[in-house]
Formats: C-alpha cells, structure tokens, sequence
C-alpha cells in the first residue's frame, strides 16, 4: 500500500469517525429531548393571560381545535400524559380502558394529552386510536404549556382533577385501576 493510499484511508477513516459520532451525538440529543421534553435543567416559564390556571391553557384536538379543560367542569377529569411511543404508556392504556367502562355513565371523563406532538401527529393519533380501540379523547400539547405547568418529566404521568378544576392526584408510572377508582370514588 502506498503512503497515498494509506492517508486516503485515513482521511476516510476520520471523515467516518465524524460521520459516526455526529449521528451518535444527533441520536442521544433526540432521545434526551423527546424524553424530557421540559429540560430537566430548569422549569420554564409560561407566560401569556392567565398561564397560572391550567384550565384555560389549550391543547389541541385531533381536528386542531383547541380544547381546555375548563370545558369539562363539573366533571373529573382523569388526565393522562403520553406518547404514543412509551412503553409505560402502553402498559397504562387497558387499565384507563377499564377505568373508563367502568365510570362511563358518571361524571368522568378520560382524557390523554400526547406531549410528543412533532411525532404524535393527529394522523399518527388517529391510528393509534383505531388500532388501539381507545374510546377516550386524545389530544396534542402542542404548546408544551400544559406539559411546563405541570412539570412533566416522566410518562405515563396521570391527574385526577375535581369538579372544581383542583388536581386532586397525581400517579406517575403504571397505576392500578384499584388506586385510580378510590381516587374517583372519593370525587363522586
């Protein structure tokens, strides 16, 4: 091998190397991002007319409609935090499934908030809910506000909220139905 052979190889190795270690850097940034979405470094702030009260801070339906929970007062709202990607999620889904035949004709609603809407699209959320049979309303956070005010870190991260509009529980992690109806029962 000639030594003009050998600093192409060279020159190929590194160009390679590089290569190889921005798709590493790209892939852990995006795994660290679409993980905690909020930035475990700090809380950030949400601003505009009434940010402090989460009811009035909007998500957005399949359609692209906002919706906010303020609409679903005088109801509790069993809120869920989720992707469609998170295994945590998919092991939370048959209990929610269970929780919402269970309460369907009292005042409860089963509501799920896709805090990835750059990959939770509506066209993905649609078939997730078609392939899945989830009878529940998925929406997107496409702001990321309602996900900030809650500090979300961790998914399948569930809310129970009073008719009142207070935030009576917060579960995080797979949740049992048991422990998610005593939560209801002690609302209805």
């Amino acid at each position: 091998m000639s030594s003009s052979d050998k600093g192409d190889l060279k020159r190929c190795c590194s160009v390679n190397n590089r290569i190889i270690m921005l798709v590493l850097v790209l892939g852990v940034s995006f795994v660290v991002l679409t993980m905690y979405p909020l930035g475990s470094l700090g809380k950030v702030q949400v601003s505009g007319p009434d940010s402090d009260n989460f009811l009035t801070i909007p998500i957005e339906g399949l359609d692209g409609r906002p919706i906010y929970l303020e609409d679903y007062k005088e109801n509790i709202v069993v809120l869920e935090f989720m992707a469609t990607w998170c295994l945590t999620c998919a092991q939370q889904e048959p209990i929610l499934k269970e929780l919402h035949i269970k309460y369907q004709s009292e005042n409860v609603i089963v509501l799920a908030v896709s805090i990835d809407p750059t990959f939770d699209t509506p066209d993905v959320l649609m078939n997730f809910i078609e392939k899945k049979d989830i009878p529940w309303q998925m929406t997107r956070d496409t702001s990321l506000m309602m996900t900030t005010h809650f500090q979300i870190s961790e998914i399948s991260t569930t809310l129970i909220i009073t008719p009142e509009g207070e935030v009576a529980n917060k579960f995080i992690g797979v949740t049992d139905l048991d422990t998610l109806s005593r939560a209801v029962d002690m609302l209805l």
